[in-house]
């Protein structure tokens, strides 16, 4: 009450513009009491910031509204797909066995001559959102100022699969090398990487602040928010093969394979390697719309000791020769590391880390527009449109407050093509659990190539 009142005395006394620098000081210590560590924070990173600076519930992660400004939030999520080959199909290899063939043959017709593109991303996260600088003053310029609002822990294991094939390697793969009888299999260029590491991270979100003072108003605007952090990644496996160019022809009856490629193959076996990724974030404000676009994980690791397998040759197979009837027909490691024409070599290389570029668009806190943007993986930018509304209840003679949501969305991209799916969200005083299924059709249907799902649960203190 007495700093409402106090408040209230300083618009109603009538101070001249005479005094305008006193004015300013005097509002900036009644706004910073009034203020001190509240804020609405809507991530993934940057954080979209409230122009109202007097808003007494935090947003925490978008999907946890609170009176309490700490949180943990565990949140699983994976990403896969694949531009023709059907999520049952992959399934189906994943298991091992046999494959029906008029699956198999329904998913090349379907890939036509395009270029196979097939991937996944398996995340899980822990985070621990806090405000670090609550006790800290922040910096001052005259009508400006920068505030420190929230600060976040995340702790993450990711593995990520990412090719891009010629068309005809799934075909070989599937169908065997008789599919191609008196033809050429056009190999490359084709190309495949595997990562799995984990990270820990630390994030911290600013917004600049512009106090408007006049005889008869005072008035609080931010201007844009920031988030500045950083990832500490541990690599743990690295893969990746390059198929430069390739073709593999057989002969009508099968006499003979004439081979030719230009392969590179690279192997992380050490125990682990450490490196850094940069994250950084911009977001503004306009009336009822928000805006932001950041880059998570912006870094690489440098390894010492990369193993690398590579080859450019080419050669005619005609068989193996059996000296007896059911001799074992095969050959010692050195004679097929010469047949293939392999040579063996160890370097230093820098591996980029597979990070993010993310812009988001919000309007009137209901309409949600993403684009997701993998710049070092071959899936397309994933596009998406979600409709975000929560319905609001109060409960009981204690006005116990609940939640919750069920709304759908769309988009397109990413490592399949279209996507159909929809969010479902329930809050129930402190506790929140968000699920995420993006690819609604792929459990409806099961010609479909995508699936991509999360599950989040949040708790404020």
């Amino acid at each position: 009450m007495k700093k409402f009142s106090l408040l209230v005395i300083l618009l109603l006394s009538g101070i001249q513009l005479n005094v305008k620098g006193q004015i300013v000081q005097d509002t900036i210590k009644v706004l910073e009491i009034r203020t001190r560590g509240r804020g609405c924070i809507i991530p993934e990173q940057p954080h979209i910031l409230t122009t109202d600076l007097i808003y007494r519930t935090y947003c925490l992660d978008n999907f946890l509204y609170s009176n309490k400004p700490n949180a943990l939030i565990l949140n699983t999520s994976l990403h896969s797909g694949s531009n023709y080959i059907p999520v049952q199909l992959m399934h189906q290899l994943y298991k091992g066995g046999s494959v029906d063939e008029s699956l198999r043959m329904k998913s090349l017709n379907s890939g036509s001559n395009n270029h196979l593109r097939i991937g996944g991303i398996a995340q899980g996260q822990l985070s621990f959102i806090f405000n670090f600088f609550k006790n800290k003053r922040p910096l001052r310029y005259r009508l400006y100022k920068m505030s420190a609002l929230s600060s976040q822990f995340t702790f993450e294991n990711n593995t990520v699969l990412d090719a891009s094939l010629q068309p005809d390697i799934a075909s070989l793969y599937l169908l065997g090398n008789g599919f191609f009888a008196d033809k050429t299999a056009q190999l490359g260029p084709s190309s495949l990487q595997y990562f799995q590491f984990n990270s820990i991270g630390f994030n911290q979100s600013f917004q600049v602040i512009k106090y408007g003072v006049d005889p008869e108003l005072i008035s609080i605007k931010a201007l844009f928010s920031l988030n500045v952090g950083f990832n500490i990644n541990q690599l743990n496996k690295y893969q990746r093969t390059d198929l430069y160019s390739g073709s593999l022809y057989t002969a009508p009856l099968g006499q003979y394979l004439d081979l030719n490629y230009n392969v590179s193959s690279q192997n992380f076996n050490e125990n682990s390697k450490m490196g850094l990724g940069l994250n950084l974030g911009i977001g503004k404000s306009w009336n009822h719309f928000n805006a932001s676009i950041g880059v998570h994980n912006l870094g690489f690791w440098k390894l010492n000791a990369l193993q690398t397998l590579s080859a450019d040759t080419s050669f005619q197979y005609q068989g193996i020769v059996l000296q007896t009837w059911g001799q074992n027909p095969s050959l010692p490691k050195d004679s097929l590391r010469n047949l293939l024409g392999l040579h063996s070599s160890t370097s230093s290389q820098k591996v980029w880390a597979p990070g993010k570029l993310k812009f988001q668009a919000n309007f009137r806190s209901v309409w949600v527009f993403n684009i997701t943007y993998w710049y070092t993986l071959k899936a397309l930018p994933l596009v998406e449109l979600r409709y975000a509304k929560w319905e609001n209840r109060v409960l009981g003679k204690g006005a116990s407050h609940l939640r919750f949501m069920f709304n759908p969305c769309i988009g397109y991209g990413g490592f399949g093509t279209y996507h159909l799916g929809f969010s479902s969200g329930l809050q129930y005083k402190r506790a929140a659990l968000l699920l995420n299924i993006s690819d609604l059709q792929s459990l409806a249907l099961k010609n479909q190539n995508s699936f991509s799902a999360g599950i989040k649960l949040g708790y404020s203190f």
